[in-house]
C-alpha cells in the first residue's frame, strides 16, 4: 500500500540560496566585510567620554577621548566605523521622547549622561566625536520615507551625518544602524547598513532640507522621491540589481506581473501582498530561481491597489527576515485562480515547477514537467485516480496529463524507487 507524507506546508513563499559570497554593492573597498558586519574592538571596550566637556583641565577632552578610542588604527575608514559603533552601542533611541512629544536637550552631554536620545542627539553626538579625530562632519536635516505607512507620502522629520574621507563625502545614521522601533518599544540592534552609505542609495529612504545634500549631480524633486519604491534596510548589500529598482509607485502591472532579483550573497526572499491592511495568501506569489536569478511573480484577486513587501535575510537560520522593500502598484484586472500551494519537501530539495503556471481546467491536456533533486519517482494524484510521471536526465519528471473531473491534484515524490512512501510536494487546483 502506498503511504502519502505531508510534511509542514510552507505557509510563506521564499528561496534559500547557495550562492559565492559577495560584498555589498554599495561599500566594497572601504572595509572587508567580515570587519563590518561586527563591532570594532576598540568600540566596544571604550568607556565614554567625559560628561564635562566644556572643561575638566583638558583642553580637549573629546579630541583626547578620540585618540585614545581610535588608537593606532590609520585606516580613516576604519576609524570613522569605530566611533560610529560606540554611538550604536551605547546610545539608545529615546521611545518615551518620540511619543510623548517632549524632546528633551540633545547636547551631547545631556545624550552621553542619558544614554538615549533621538536623532538630533544621535547625530550631534557623532558629529562631536567626528571632528574630535580630525574630520569634516555635518548635520543633514530633512525628512525619510518609512515603510507600512497606512498614507502615501507620509514621512517623518530626521538628522543624519555627513563626513569626509579620503576626500569624499558620505553618509552616516547612527539611529538607522542603532536598532528599530516595533510599536512603542524600541529593540537595539547593531547595524552598518548606514554606515559610508553612498547617495544614490540613501536617497531612496532619505530627502535632505538642502538639495546639496542628496550629493547627486542632478538632484531629485520631492515628488521624484516619492515616485521611487521604497529600497530599505540591507537591500543594497544583499543584491547587486533587481527590477524592482525600475518601478514606480502607483505602477500599472500586467498579469500575471514577475520582479526579477539579482542576489549578491546566500539568501532567503520572502514576499507578500496587502491590500489595505489585508494580507492575501501566499498562494498569490510564485517563487522560482534559474541560476543566480530570482523570480518572485504575483497573482492580484481583482482589479485595485495593492502593497507588495519583500524581505529578505543572509542568515541561513530561522531568525527574522528583514523588510527591504516595498512599492505601492494597480492592477487593472483581476484573476480567478492561484499558484500551487508548496509543502516542505518540495522547496528544501530544491524542486521547480518547469512547466507553464496557468490555471488547471477540467478536460484540457496539460503538459507537466518538474525538477526534483533527490526523487527517483514522481506522481500525480486526483481522488483515487494515480498518474506516474516519466523520469528523465537531471531529475526532470514529465507527463502529458488530460486533467481529471476533480477539484484538486496532488504531486507526490518517493525518494527510493522500492518504496511505497511518498512525500507531498505540490497542491494544485482545478478549474471548472
Amino acid at each position: 500500500m502506498r503511504r502519502f507524507f505531508f510534511r509542514a506546508i510552507i505557509f510563506f513563499v521564499f528561496f534559500f540560496l547557495l550562492l559565492e559570497k559577495g560584498l555589498s554593492r554599495a561599500q566594497d573597498g572601504f572595509i572587508p566585510e567580515k570587519e563590518r558586519e561586527r563591532p570594532h574592538p576598540a568600540a566596544v571596550r571604550a568607556a565614554a567620554p567625559s560628561l564635562d566637556l566644556r572643561g575638566d583641565g583638558q583642553e580637549d577632552p573629546l579630541g583626547e577621548w578620540s585618540r585614545l578610542v581610535i588608537g593606532e588604527v590609520e585606516d580613516e575608514f576604519l576609524q570613522i566605523k569605530i566611533l560610529h559603533d560606540w554611538v550604536v552601542l551605547n546610545i539608545s533611541y529615546d521611545t518615551q521622547a518620540l511619543s510623548s512629544g517632549g524632546i528633551p536637550s540633545q547636547e551631547i552631554d545631556a545624550v552621553l549622561k542619558n544614554k538615549k536620545g533621538v536623532c538630533e542627539g544621535y547625530a550631534r553626538l557623532f558629529r562631536a566625536l567626528a571632528r574630535a579625530a580630525g574630520f569634516e562632519c555635518e548635520i543633514i536635516r530633512g525628512e525619510v520615507r518609512l515603510p507600512l505607512q497606512k498614507k502615501s507620502q507620509t514621512t517623518l522629520s530626521h538628522a543624519w551625518n555627513a563626513v569626509k574621507v579620503g576626500g569624499e563625502w558620505y553618509f552616516v545614521d547612527t539611529t538607522w544602524d542603532a536598532g528599530f522601533l516595533t510599536g512603542d518599544s524600541y529593540q537595539s540592534r547593531y547595524a552598518t547598513t548606514f554606515l559610508f552609505k553612498p547617495p544614490e542609495e540613501l536617497i531612496f529612504t532619505h530627502f535632505p532640507d538642502n538639495p546639496r545634500w542628496q550629493l547627486l549631480s542632478i538632484p531629485l524633486t520631492k515628488a521624484e522621491f516619492f515616485k521611487q519604491p521604497l529600497l530599505i534596510g540591507p537591500y543594497f548589500s544583499f543584491f547587486s540589481s533587481s527590477a524592482l529598482e525600475g518601478m514606480s509607485q502607483g505602477e500599472n502591472l500586467p498579469h500575471p506581473f514577475a520582479v526579477d532579483f539579482f542576489p549578491a550573497k546566500e539568501l532567503r526572499l520572502f514576499a507578500q501582498i496587502r491590500i489595505g491592511e489585508k494580507r492575501l495568501s501566499e498562494r498569490h506569489i510564485w517563487a522560482d530561481k534559474s541560476g543566480k536569478t530570482l523570480r518572485l511573480s504575483f497573482l492580484f484577486p481583482q482589479a485595485g491597489d495593492y502593497t507588495l513587501l519583500f524581505f529578505a535575510s543572509d542568515s541561513p537560520d530561522d531568525r527574522p527576515l528583514e523588510l527591504i522593500g516595498e512599492i505601492a502598484v494597480f492592477a487593472p484586472e483581476g484573476v480567478f485562480y492561484v499558484y500551487p500551494l508548496v509543502y516542505a519537501d518540495f522547496i528544501q530539495k530544491g524542486g521547480r515547477i518547469l512547466s507553464s503556471l496557468n490555471p488547471l481546467s477540467k478536460g484540457e491536456m496539460f503538459d507537466f514537467k518538474f525538477q526534483l533533486p533527490g526523487f527517483e519517482k514522481a506522481l500525480l494524484v486526483a481522488g483515487e485516480k494515480q498518474f506516474h510521471l516519466n523520469r528523465g536526465p537531471d531529475d526532470i519528471f514529465t507527463l502529458q496529463l488530460l486533467i481529471p473531473d476533480a477539484d484538486e491534484l496532488f504531486l507526490f515524490g518517493g525518494v527510493e524507487e522500492d518504496s511505497e512512501e511518498y512525500k507531498g510536494l505540490l497542491l494544485y487546483s482545478i478549474y471548472d
